[in-house]
Order: structure tokens, then sequence, then C-alpha cells
């Protein structure tokens, strides 16, 4: 674990080579508050810090990130978008649709209509106007199995996008639903026609995917339009004057990559960064800024959760042409609810936390308002080498004399890997070590960042992997990374259950919340019982700002809405 000390030596020389002096700022050298609005340049530029750079600026992109990375909402829109705790309001449209009305019909087969319409007068950031072709256009495109993401939801559920004028969206749905009044531009964005049609039907899918246009040229909706880039180091954005909820009140942000949290902290506090987003700075360096800052009215610190959050867990590897040998027992349900009762989860939120994260028993959302049902019927695994010894038994492994498990095929000898980080590296150290005083022979071993952005070398883990996943809904067969769908996917654990499928294909098609809720309980007790994972915690995003920053709360979240004074 990182200690205070070694944090602030860095500080001086961290701030000093971390931006180049063009976009350094001056603070106030005690901590203060900002001056007043009045007394500063209105022109500055709001530099944020993200962890690493995406390969995509699209909402949804063609090719998956392995990092959280840029926050796309700078520069997309969507029909609805949603705030943290999931309530949905209408973004590029006037109102959401309503079921049993005009807005959204349900056929006696099951198939459905829903109907939207845009705001007037709304322009991409090239001052072409946004029509409902761009919908058409984006459908068209999602749907071509060579581009990966044909497989999503709700690609897969759309039977065809209409456009009765310029200004209204009809899609009509294969079956039932339920999020189809809301959906948000990871679901399902406009993309612009005017500029990708010709090089969709010029290039291969592989070209069309490096177009320039998914990152350098990137044009959207959102709040800021892209500027300037600097690939590896930054992206430069300016307000967009004609974004459809008012011109943004900061005129620039730069958005730098810095993957050292250490680094990120050091600007912090120095006043050359403004704002961290994106888990740029993890909740161990969030700790010592807070202290840092305390009494000092110097910035604010918020770690938060929301219904999309990832939940970071260990997953097993389950297909059986990838497993290693000596990991080979992991495929028996038994040893994997053996390790689950060896992680100890006060020892990791101690160590890793300081005794204030979140621990996690399943890969639901803490945030949703129906999580008490889920918390209360699923199968939980506390701490106990007894019970895991039992477990272990019964699968027919014993301790050998140097206290290890082994058994008819030898030692078990399972490892586990991390993406390079110091809160994954400190939290593997901790199971890790855990475990091999259970009588686990554990191997440990950390992913460079560069080798972790491969998605298909990601799927080959040969035993255990701790990973930042999805929400449960996105672990069941549709979720599996395959070469059909360039590796895209959290189920990298190989990992179908019938059960949990049945369950799923009903939490996606049930249009009354109270089943649909039973539906989802379900799927989260099938998925402690057989356990391809085991939850650790939740991953508490923090968003970090100075004091001459009014606004930020969850993410980038209301970007427009920030103050810089």
């Amino acid at each position: 674990m990182i200690r205070v000390p070694v944090i602030v030596a860095a500080i001086l020389l961290a701030a000093c080579t971390a931006q180049p002096s063009s976009t350094r700022m001056n603070a106030p050298s005690d901590g203060t508050a900002a001056p007043a609005a009045s007394m500063v340049d209105q022109n500055r530029t709001l530099v944020i810090a993200v962890r690493s750079e995406a390969t995509s600026l699209a909402s949804k992109p063609l090719v998956g990130t392995a990092f959280n990375v840029t926050p796309t909402e700078i520069f997309n829109a969507g029909l609805a978008v949603k705030d943290e705790k999931g309530v949905a309001r209408p973004y590029l449209i006037e109102a959401l649709p309503l079921l049993n009305t005009d807005t959204w019909r349900v056929s006696p087969d099951g198939r459905m209509e829903t109907t939207q319409r845009l705001k007037p007068d709304v322009v991409w950031q090239d001052g072409e106007p946004l029509t409902a072709n761009d919908f058409i256009f984006a459908w068209q495109l999602y749907a071509i199995p060579e581009l990966g993401v044909a497989n999503t939801s709700p690609i897969t559920e759309v039977a065809e996008v209409l456009a009765p004028d310029a200004r209204t969206i009809v899609i009509r749905w294969k079956r039932p639903f339920p999020d189809a009044a809301t959906l948000e531009g990871r679901d399902f964005q406009p993309l612009p026609r005017h500029i990708l049609e010709a090089p969709l039907r010029d290039l291969s899918p592989e070209a069309f995917s490096a177009h320039p246009f998914w990152s350098t040229e990137y044009i959207g909706l959102g709040p800021y339009r892209l500027d300037r880039t600097e690939p590896g180091a930054f992206l430069e954005a300016a307000a967009f004057d004609r974004y459809v909820l008012g011109r943004p009140k900061i005129s620039r942000i730069r958005v730098s990559y810095i993957s050292d949290p250490n680094t990120v902290l050091a600007n912090l506090l120095a006043g050359t960064v403004h704002v961290a987003l994106s888990n740029a700075l993890p909740f161990q360096q969030s700790t010592v800024l807070k202290r840092e800052w305390a009494g000092r009215a110097a910035g604010g610190v918020q770690p938060s959760a929301s219904i999309s959050s990832p939940i970071r867990r260990t997953e097993t590897q389950l297909h059986p042409e990838r497993v290693a040998p000596g990991s080979r027992p992991l495929l028996d349900v038994r040893v994997r609810k053996a390790l689950a009762h060896t992680v100890d989860k006060q020892a990791l939120n101690d160590g890793v936390f300081d005794g204030e994260g979140v621990m996690a028993d399943t890969p639901v959302p803490y945030p949703l308002d129906y999580f008490q049902l889920v918390d209360q019927a699923i199968t939980k695994y506390p701490f106990d080498v007894r019970r895991a010894e039992q477990l272990m038994n019964e699968a027919g492994l014993s301790k050998g004399p140097d206290g290890f498990y082994t058994g008819p095929l030898g030692r078990f000898t399972p490892g586990i890997n991390v993406i390079a980080g110091p809160q994954n590296e400190s939290g593997m150290a901790i199971m890790a070590n855990t475990w091999r005083n259970a009588g686990f022979d554990f191997t440990e071993s950390v992913l460079p960042a560069a080798q972790a952005r491969d998605n298909g070398f990601r799927v080959l883990f040969p035993s255990m992997a701790s990973t930042d996943g999805g929400v449960i809904e996105m672990l069941g067969a549709s979720g599996m990374p395959t070469a059909d769908n360039r590796w895209n996917g959290n189920n990298r654990a190989s990992w179908i259950n019938p059960e949990f499928e049945t369950l799923l294909d009903g939490w996606n098609t049930t249009l009354d919340q109270t089943a649909r809720i039973q539906r989802m309980v379900g799927m989260a007790k099938v998925y402690s019982d057989d356990l391809p994972s085991t939850p650790v915690w939740y991953v508490l995003n923090v968003t970090a700002y100075t004091a001459d920053v009014r606004g930020p709360h969850h993410e980038a979240d209301e970007i427009h809405l920030w103050e810089f004074r």
C-alpha cells in the first residue's frame, strides 16, 4: 500500500514534468479557494486527467477498450440520458416514449414499435442537421457483423428503423424490450451519415474501424467539439455553441492521459490539473488528496458508484481448452466455492481502502432501488478456512506434507493476473497471500497496460484474473468474447449456464417491472451458486476537482453546466 510520505515526496518533481508549460496553471500556494470569476482569465483551459487514451470517442464504439478512459459523454448525446441511479430523461428527443400509448405500442405477438420526436434545430458539430436518417444509418452500420457489435443489445432486438419525416424516429422491435424508451448513446447512438456513408461503402471493415473519424477527426453532438489531438498525450476540445442543452460555460478543455495516479495527485495538488475522472485517481490516492486539502477549501473529492459502475471480481477460466493443467480443478464448482471462502474481504478493505471501501457479494450494482431483494437471495461466502477445506476434500483434493492442496492430477497450482496498477496489484497480493496461507499454491502475474489492451489476449488467461467487469446482465453467453465479435464482451470466463440464460432472456423481454426484478434476483442467485467469478468490491469512481471548478459530481455528468473561475 502506498504511504503518504512517499507520494508527497514526489509531488514537486511530478508536477513540474507532467504538463507542458503552455497549459500549466497558477494555483494559490496556500491551497485556498481561487479568486472570483471577475479576477481571472475566462479563456483559461480546464485540464481534466483520465487514466488512458480512448481508442474511439464514440459512445458505442466498434472496438472495445480495456480501461476506463476518456468520458465519451463530452463529445456525444443520445436519445435519452440516465443519472447514476438510473433515472432517465429526454436528451435529443422531446419526450420519452410511454408504454401503451401511440409512442410505445406492443402487438399481441410481442413485437413493439416506439416513436420518438427529435428536438428542433439539433445539429452535428460540423453544422449539418441531425435527422432521423442518421439513426437509420447508425442501425444499419452497427448491424454489420464484421464491425463487431452486431450481437450487442439493443442492435440484436431491432427489426427496423424508419423515418416518417426528418425529426421522427420509429423503431420496430422484434420482441418486447423493456429499455426501449431509455436508449442512451452507449446503447444506440446516431452516426453522421454525411461523413461515414462513403467510407462505409468503400473501405474494408478493418479499414473502416480504423478510420480517423472515430478518434482524431470525431464529430459528435455533445457539449464539446474535438479541436486538437496529440496521440498518447492529450486532446483539446472547444465548447460547442449549438449544443442541444445550451453552450457550455467553460470555453476550452484539455483531456490529459496520465496513467500514474501519483502524478495525477501531484498535479491536482499543484493546480496543473483541475479535474480527475475515469479512475485517474484511485481510492488510495483520493484519501491522500482529502487529507492534503482538508480544512483549506482547496477542492473536492467525491467517490461514487452508479448503476453502470464495474464490480471488481476474480473470474475463473472455465473454457476447457484454455485452462492450464495445474488449474483444472477450477472447473469444479466446489473448488471455486472454497476459494471464495478464503477471500478475506475485511483484509482487502483495510489494505486497499483503509477500511472505507464498499465490498461486493454480487455483480449487481448497489445503487439500484431493488438491491436489497438481490442481497437477501444470493449465496454468500464468508471467510471460513475450515469450510474451504471441507469443500476441497469433497472435490478430491487434500493438503500434502507441505500444506498445499493436491489431487489425482497432481499439485493444484492456480495463478492470478491483474492489469498493472497500484490498487490492482495491492489487492492481488493480499488475496494471493491469504490463499497461500489457506493451502492454495498461488502464483501472481501483472499484465502491462499495453498487453492488457489486447482483448483477444485477455480472453486466454489460463487460471484466474482479477478484473473490473461488467454488471451481471453483461456476463451471459451473449457477452462472451469470440473472434466473430472481435473479442468484445465481459464474459471472458466463457461461462454458460442454461438457467441463467433463461432468466436473462426474461430480463431482456419482460415489460412489467415487478416481474423483471424477479428475473434479476434469480440471475443473481444462479450466479452466486455457480460462481464463475468471485465479486470482491465495488469500483468507486473518484471525481476530484480543485476549488476553482464548480459543478462536478459524478464523472462528466452535465459538464456543460460546470464553471471554472
